[in-house]
C-alpha cells in the first residue's frame, strides 16, 4: 500500500480570517487586502436573475433540448457500437463486484 501524504502546518505563509462579511478572506504574506474578493449579495443576485432569465427564454431551451436529445442519439451509438468490447473488457477484470460491473 502506497503511503499517503497528509497535508500538514501550511508553508506558504499566507493567513485568512473572516470579514466582516461572515465569509473568510485568504490572505498573502506581508498584504493587508484579500487574495480574492467573494462577490457581494447584489451582485449574486444580479447574476442569479440573469441565469433564470435566460433558461426561461423560448429559443434557448429548444436549442438545449435539441442539444440534449443530439448528445442521447450519440451516446446510444456509442452502446450500440461499443457494447461487445465494453462487456469483455469487464468481464476481463478479475476483481469484479457490483460497484465496477458495466450495467
Amino acid at each position: 500500500m502506497a503511503k499517503c501524504d497528509i497535508p500538514g502546518e501550511d508553508d506558504s505563509g499566507c493567513s485568512f480570517s473572516m470579514g466582516d462579511d461572515g465569509v473568510y478572506a485568504v490572505y498573502e504574506p506581508g498584504s493587508d487586502a484579500p487574495f480574492t474578493a467573494a462577490p457581494s449579495i447584489r451582485e449574486f443576485h444580479m447574476d442569479l436573475d440573469f441565469v433564470l432569465d435566460t433558461i426561461s427564454d423560448g429559443p434557448v431551451k429548444t436549442w438545449a433540448y435539441r442539444r440534449l436529445r443530439y448528445l442521447d442519439a450519440r451516446w446510444q451509438l456509442y452502446i450500440l457500437l461499443n457494447e461487445r468490447e465494453e462487456t469483455a473488457q469487464s468481464k476481463m477484470v478479475p476483481h469484479r463486484d457490483l460497484y465496477n460491473v458495466r450495467k
